[in-house]
């Protein structure tokens, strides 16, 4: 297994480095952007210096990202704003007799009460 022995702060280094060079950035560019000096960037990704948490979320604030995307990077944890995923639910509701109406009607407003009933 190739990602035997990684932590989860060497794919954060890693993921880094691919952010860096997807924007093509130079490393001094990269140092700027979230404001940590050159020197200390470079430690980091050469793994002469490890990265703390806190540096981690300040990063991940100075690239406008959440500290859990640059874990998954280039995927969001969480894809933003796709139209085209649906949710699908599955829910049993066990009713008396006598509130079924009821409370169908007030979940589905009447909309095919009918086809609920049967």
């Amino acid at each position: 297994m190739e990602n035997k022995g990684k932590t989860q702060v060497h794919f954060v280094v890693e993921n880094l480095r691919k952010i860096m060079n997807d924007n093509n950035m130079s490393g001094s560019q990269f140092a700027d952007r979230i404001n940590m000096p050159e020197a200390k960037l470079n430690k980091i990704l050469n793994g002469k210096q490890n990265l703390k948490i806190d540096e981690i979320s300040e990063i991940a604030r100075k690239l406008q990202m959440r500290e859990i995307d640059l874990y998954t990077y280039p995927e969001k944890y969480y894809p933003v704003n796709k139209d085209d995923s649906i949710t699908k639910a599955l829910l049993t509701i066990e009713l008396r007799d006598d509130l079924k109406e009821q409370i169908l009607n007030l979940v589905f407003k009447n909309s095919n009460i009918e086809l609920l009933n049967s």
